[in-house]
């Protein structure tokens, strides 16, 4: 029996990790969105909306008409003073020419910051009663942010798998592996089941909506995608892991049950002989000489012979 402040070390150690991993699964999808690939796009698609509304009809005109009469000149559209070539809006209708320059200030934006971006957006006269472009959320999508958010889930993620590895340690036989893995499980799967929500809530849109929108959409989607792939193919893996963990834990139970238990070994019980008792000591000095003589006396006569007196009073003296 483990000492219980061993289990509560387990239990704390483990949701610390499962918190862990929410928080390093977070930025990591901000990680992804603001990756270049990802970014520019949504942010592109953002702008452009932004930039259409603040052109008319009339002014674009004008534009097209410049680039079609010198391909070569540049030209810009009013609300952002970013200059581009005719030629790449030539036989554009307003909103593709649109995407164009916001796909330009989206990269501007994404390599030299949000503050760069602003500097190129124009103000507009009070007197049009228009706004200037606002880049709003998208402000956020540079290249900067996508740095800091790839280094805080590597931060948080080395503390998850050390989280993980105290649990682990805490745990016994199949649970080392099986403990990490349910904890990895319950984190990862809310994650992938809110991206995938959010993906179908974005969904493809209606064919009858602007390029803006449906461009927003599809960058979005897509991103939505990636990320539920990923934590979704997470938790798989670790609901896997930690089946497996389970049923070898029940196969090694079913195992030792089987197999018989061991036989001690019988000892069997032996009597020691009993020593031989110890011989009584010969008598020394003339004792001994008389016991001897005596001896040599019955082995040549066969009968026993008994000293004189003179020979037993000498032995008496020689003794005292």
């Amino acid at each position: 029996m483990r000492p219980s402040w061993q289990i509560d070390l387990k239990w704390m150690l483990g949701l610390a990790a499962c918190a862990l991993i929410v928080v390093s699964g977070a930025l990591y999808s901000l990680s992804h969105v603001t990756l270049r690939d990802t970014a520019i796009p949504l942010a592109s698609a953002l702008v452009s909306a932004g930039i259409a509304d603040r052109v008319s009809d009339e002014e674009y005109a004008q534009v097209q008409a410049a680039a079609a009469a010198n391909p070569g000149s540049t030209v810009s559209l009013s609300p952002v003073a970013l200059g581009f070539s005719g030629s790449e809006i030539v036989g554009l209708d307003k909103q593709a020419a649109a995407s164009v320059v916001g796909a330009e200030l989206a990269d501007v934006m994404y390599d030299n910051g949000e503050a760069a971006a602003k500097s190129l957006i124009v103000t507009p006269d009070t007197a049009t009663g228009q706004e200037p472009v606002k880049l709003g959320p998208v402000g956020a999508l540079t290249a900067s942010n996508h740095g800091m958010f790839t280094n805080l889930f590597l931060a948080t993620a080395a503390l998850a798998l050390f989280a993980l590895g105290g649990v682990a340690l805490m745990a016994r036989g199949w649970g080392r592996l099986g403990a990490p893995a349910f904890t990895v499980a319950i984190a990862s799967a809310p994650l992938g089941v809110l991206w995938v929500a959010a993906g179908s809530a974005v969904g493809a849109g209606d064919s009858g909506e602007g390029v803006f929108a449906q461009n927003a959409r599809e960058a979005f989607t897509g991103a939505a995608g990636d990320l539920s792939t990923v934590f979704l193919a997470v938790t798989a893996a670790a609901v896997i892991a930690g089946v497996l963990c389970v049923l070898g834990s029940a196969m090694s139970m079913t195992v030792s049950k089987a197999m018989p238990a061991a036989e001690e070994p019988v000892v069997e019980a032996t009597t020691a002989p009993a020593p031989k008792p110890a011989a009584a000591p010969a008598p020394a000095g003339p004792l001994r000489a008389s016991a001897s003589i005596a001896a040599t006396t019955y082995r040549v006569s066969g009968t026993p012979q008994v000293a004189s007196k003179s020979e037993a009073s000498a032995s008496k003296q020689q003794v005292a």
